[in-house]
């Protein structure tokens, strides 16, 4: 081993196995804390207490202690505590946020605040990050947990709130496996990636939906996608069945193409014509509204809930003339379907939101009806967010970048909807990068771009992998090259940005590099440069990389 990697090796490890003076988790050669739970505490805080121990055991080889709250203790050990807030809330915490938490440290006690089940695993990870130097990465790989003599906290009381509280990673959807949701959480990340509380007792799901019990993701639930035709046929069990009687019923609430009635749905397989179904017509309007309704329904008005709403996944829409007559004339690019889209919109916000305190709703702004719509008014409200999906833009240069070519016109697009003072949030499709292993260095890029999310007030980055192998489906989707592998390419901007979510104005450059170092080991120095090489080739070749991107810029590359 070089006398240089030696050096970088040392300082790595040495940069978190110092203590922090403050409250002492565990002493060199002393006590060690204790956790108190209380009987009724919650499984999030059951959980959290547990990866602390389990964390602090393999840091310093020491274990913490678990009791019950009424258990007295000594009171020269540290002893540690999980407290939920309920309103009203004290001044102290006027500036938590509701996905944020709160740290109490003084003398021998710690104490983990939260408005939510979330805060409590998500405290104890960005601790274990903070002041351990524990590092995650993804699931077949195991965390980074150095060894120390101690653990600290720095005295005092600190707030930390998330840059962008829905910094979500979707991978595989309710079939994200336990470690996938924990290694999510573990580098300051968030997912709505885990089933109902519907499905919850399911054989099926019922491990994913334990994990993210444990995690506190439960306490909302998400429902919704690509669901016109589910919200028309008013079920979520045999739609195409549903869809196909009701169309024989009633063919005027589906899309007209080439003069005839066709049927609605997802992307068919078998090469059908498709349509999305015919929104102006106020009867699909009434129905999709009482379905949608239905739905929220089931988890009850108190549930905090998520529903996001995108079209049917495909291009073909109704061409019926009030359908039609909706359309802006000289549309936009990325803009022909944005002004019917928001009469639809708008419809079901209106309707949606006040009737339902704790909704919120996710508009997709996609294929195309990306555009700011120009006829028809758009409905603001504090509980709707829209979702932006620059799908197609280039990810090796950032949306500033002048030398893109590509770029200009999505920043463009997200920059409209910004003005119009919309809250927004940002659905990176990384799921469709070129390569057969899809490593590319797009880290810098995407690092740039979450300030300039930052800069305008996008709460929610949406970070769509592929999570490789998991054993809940038949089928060699998940297990082929490129999906197996597709996190472990994509693991750092992920982690980076896990990072960023709670240091903003933090030194991501050596964040990079400690990353790094953790992950490569013995071979850091080689892989840092060769990244940086990489990074190199790609720029001067003035490659670009995205949705429907192709091969050949890894042979200019090489």
């Amino acid at each position: 081993m070089s006398g240089k990697r030696n050096i970088l090796l040392l300082l790595c490890s040495l940069l978190f196995s110092l203590s922090v003076p403050g409250t002492e988790v565990v002493e060199e050669g002393g006590k060690t804390a204790l956790v108190l739970l209380g009987k009724d505490a919650s499984e999030a805080e059951r959980f959290a207490g547990k990866e602390l121990i389990s964390f602090v055991r393999k840091m310093t080889g020491k274990t913490l202690e678990k009791r019950e709250e009424n258990v007295p203790a000594d009171d020269k050990i540290c002893t540690i505590r999980f407290r939920k807030i309920v309103p009203p809330f004290p001044e102290e915490f006027k500036a938590l946020s509701d996905r944020g938490f709160a740290v109490s440290a003084k003398g021998n006690s710690l104490t983990i605040w939260g408005k939510r089940e979330r805060a409590f695993p998500a405290a104890v990870y960005f601790l274990l990050r903070e002041y351990g130097g524990v590092r995650f990465f993804h699931p077949r790989t195991e965390p980074f947990v150095p060894k120390k003599s101690s653990f600290s906290i720095p005295e005092g009381f600190h707030i930390h709130n998330p840059v962008f509280p829905d910094a979500n990673i979707p991978a595989n959807g309710v079939w994200t496996t336990p470690e996938m949701l924990r290694t999510i959480a573990g580098a300051g990340l968030s997912t709505t990636s885990f089933p109902s509380p519907l499905q919850k007792d399911s054989p099926k799901f019922r491990e994913q939906f334990k994990r993210a019990e444990e995690l506190g993701l439960t306490d909302e639930v998400f429902w919704g996608g690509h669901i016109l035709s589910r919200l028309l046929a008013g079920t979520d069990e045999n739609t195409d069945r549903a869809i196909a009687a009701l169309f024989r019923e009633h063919p005027e609430y589906f899309g007209l193409k080439n003069g005839k009635r066709v049927i609605s749905g997802n992307i068919s397989g078998k090469g059908d014509l498709l349509s999305q179904p015919c929104l102006s017509n106020p009867e699909v309007k009434k129905r999709m509204l009482a379905r949608a309704k239905q739905i929220l329904d089931r988890f009850g008005r108190e549930t905090p809930l998520l529903l996001t709403l995108f079209n049917d996944d495909h291009y073909s829409w109704c061409e019926c003339a009030a359908c039609s007559a909706l359309d802006d004339e000289n549309p936009q690019e990325k803009g022909r379907y944005s002004d019917r889209w928001w009469d639809f919109v708008n419809f079901l916000a209106e309707n949606l939101l006040p009737e339902y305190p704790k909704l919120r709703i996710k508009v997709g702004i996609y294929q195309e009806y990306r555009a700011v719509p120009r006829k028809t008014k758009v409905f603001a409200h504090e509980r709707l967010f829209v979702y932006l999906c620059p799908h197609g833009r280039c990810y090796l240069h950032s949306l500033r970048d002048k030398e893109c070519p590509r770029n200009g016109k999505y920043l463009k697009m997200l920059e409209g909807f910004w003005k119009k003072g919309l809250q927004s949030q940002i659905y990176e499709y990384l799921e469709v990068l070129p390569g057969t292993a899809p490593y590319l260095p797009i880290e810098a890029a995407y690092m740039e771009d979450a300030r300039l999310y930052r800069e305008n007030g996008v709460t929610g980055m949406n970070f769509f992998v592929i999570g490789g192998a998991q054993p809940y489906r038949g089928g060699a989707y998940y297990s082929k090259y490129y999906n197996l592998n597709h996190w472990e390419c994509l693991w750092l901007p992920a982690a980076l940005l896990g990072y960023f979510n709670y240091h903003p104005q933090g030194d991501v450059e050596k964040e990079k590099t400690f990353l790094l170092s953790c992950y490569y080991g013995n071979g850091a120095e080689e892989m840092i440069r060769f990244r940086s090489l990489l990074a190199e080739a790609f720029r001067k070749k003035q490659c670009h990389a995205g949705y429907g991107g192709t091969n050949d810029i890894y042979g200019k590359v090489y």
